[in-house]
């Protein structure tokens, strides 16, 4: 599940970056809202790993993983905050993008290396029982901590353990990275055509 959640974050936050330099042809023919060009493919990744999570039934079966309540509102909510955090950072960064592809490149590196410091191979809990303090705060000032673990917990059921005041730090991160994002972008997403 964390590798799949990161795939859809990772994947949609490249696909953003990139949205304004890769639909330039299409830019400098015709005028449209370009939003759609870093949304639409937010969306394409979001349906893309509904769809992957399905394959994580067959091995609930197996592991006789009984689902509650919690995935109906844990597993839309770990999805939808990583997919608005991607967009917000995408479109905050595609202008500057648009002016130098060296920022698209950079983000692959910050993409790559946030799957070792997220919980992808491992989990909060397991942070928890070997990080106290001032380092398990750190750990959980990473905002992709509490959508996976939402991910993963929806799944297998447990309880959330992730303290409350976290869990609206990676939220409002989140809304405040789109609203943020979504500022930058219909502020400079004009001036930049230049660029391309």
């Amino acid at each position: 599940t964390g590798v799949i959640v990161w795939g859809h974050f990772g994947k949609s936050l490249q696909a953003s970056v990139g949205s304004l330099t890769k639909g330039k042809n299409l830019i400098k023919q015709v005028y449209f809202p370009r939003e759609i060009l870093a949304i639409s493919p937010v969306l394409a990744q979001f349906w893309i790993s509904c769809t992957a999570l399905l394959a994580v039934i067959p091995v609930m079966l197996y592991l006789d993983v009984r689902p509650n309540v919690q995935i109906f509102w844990m597993i839309p909510l770990g999805l939808f905050l990583a997919t608005i955090l991607a967009l917000g950072i995408g479109m905050l960064v595609a202008p500057l993008n648009a002016m130098s592809e060296d920022v698209q490149h950079l983000f692959r590196f910050i993409v790559r290396a946030g799957f070792f410091v997220s919980p992808v191979m491992w989990t909060y809990e397991m942070a928890a029982s070997r990080a106290s303090g001032d380092w398990l705060g750190a750990i959980l000032l990473n905002p992709m901590v509490t959508p996976i673990t939402l991910v993963r917990k929806g799944l297998d059921g447990s309880e959330l353990t992730i303290p409350l005041e976290y869990l609206m730090y990676s939220t409002g991160f989140a809304i405040g990275a789109l609203f943020l994002g979504i500022a930058v972008f219909k502020k400079w997403e004009a001036k930049v055509v230049k660029y391309l």
